[in-house]
């Protein structure tokens, strides 16, 4: 007998006995799992994220019920290695790179992306050094020879001398102006994914962001965590809801919710219920790996879905990050280039009146 609530799809999610009984009596080898965490954390450098090993030792430590572990986004999606570390003991190496590349899949790491922006940056900065020792020692001189002249300078060359002059008068200033010329585009990127991540759950927005790689991500974790799920007989309907939750999508989140509560409260078949509107932010192949034993989930498929989709995510992140350096320079090289034909206007304009 189910103890979920469906009245409301923003209700508590109360799971079956079944489910709470299979999560603690896992969770009564915590002190285990903890150490198995660890052992991720030095065995797969780059791959897991140290900031993990204090969060499930509070959480071991706090005693944490099982619906807390089934609930919380950061604790869900670590139950597939707690599963399988139940259930198998330690694991291979492989399968241990290919959960923890899941898991830990959208955290920014460092050491896996200094590498390729190492040179871009070195470049960076070579040339914005270079933009700035023409504004503090060649401009002023040019400015000064141009008010001897008495030269109409053009707008361009004001606005590079002004600049010039600020960088003299107030270098504090110009540095946190130029920081904020840097973090504006930042923050405005991340303003746009905050509201992209509210509203995804609009078909269109939904639709539009289905490639993307916080979505390819959000759906390893969602089919990694359902087929451990499933694995060890945990209800369909549950499964679905944890897998949500573990997915760190609103819009997973969301649909698995609602098509869980189709399975249960309507007691639809489950190829019925994946032709309704629940259903329509998950992929056919995933709808596929549901249905394709017999109406039944297939745990293997789901788990080759988990590892092609962080394949894609990974691929799209390399891609991405190989476009900071072409992006940057580029950028940099308009500035000096701009600072330059500021310089040279003005003597254009000198030397044709002295002909």
């Amino acid at each position: 007998m189910f103890l979920r609530d469906t009245s409301k799809l923003n209700a508590p999610i109360q799971f079956s006995q079944r489910t709470v009984t299979q999560i603690e009596s896992m969770l009564s080898h915590s002190a285990e799992f903890e150490r198995f965490l660890e052992m991720i954390i030095t065995t797969c450098p780059g791959i897991g994220n140290k900031s993990d090993i204090p969060r499930i030792q509070k959480a071991i430590a706090a005693k944490l019920p099982a619906v807390d572990w089934l609930t919380t986004p950061s604790l869900a999606c670590k139950l597939p290695l707690l599963i399988r570390f139940n259930n198998f003991g330690l694991l291979r190496h492989d399968e241990v790179v290919e959960l923890a590349e899941i898991i830990h899949s959208g955290r920014f790491n460092w050491k896996s992306i200094l590498p390729r922006i190492l040179y871009p940056l070195i470049l960076l900065c070579t040339v914005l050094g270079i933009a700035l020792l023409l504004l503090l020692f060649v401009i002023p001189n040019f400015a000064q020879m141009f008010n001897e002249f008495g030269l109409r300078v053009p707008t361009v060359t004001k606005a590079v001398i002004g600049l010039s002059e600020f960088l003299r008068q107030g270098p504090l200033y110009f540095a946190v102006a130029l920081l904020l010329f840097f973090l504006t585009p930042i923050a405005i990127w991340l303003a746009f994914r905050a509201v992209l991540s509210a509203v995804e759950f609009i078909s269109l927005i939904g639709f539009w962001t289905a490639g993307s790689k916080r979505k390819l991500e959000a759906m390893a974790r969602w089919s990694s965590t359902l087929a451990d799920l499933i694995d060890i007989d945990i209800p369909l309907p549950d499964a679905l809801a944890v897998a949500g939750v573990a997915s760190h999508s609103r819009l997973f989140n969301r649909q698995s919710r609602r098509l869980a509560n189709l399975l249960q409260s309507e007691t639809k078949p489950l190829a019925t219920a994946l032709t309704e509107s629940a259903a329509y932010a998950f992929p056919d192949i995933a709808k596929f790996a549901l249905v394709v034993n017999n109406g039944t989930p297939s745990t293997s498929l789901l788990r080759q879905q988990a590892v092609i989709y962080q394949t894609r995510a990974i691929n799209r992140r390399i891609r991405a990050g190989g476009l900071f350096g072409p992006i940057a320079v580029i950028s940099i090289g308009l500035f000096v280039a701009l600072i330059v034909i500021a310089i040279f206007m003005p003597l254009v304009s000198l030397v044709t009146a002295l002909q």
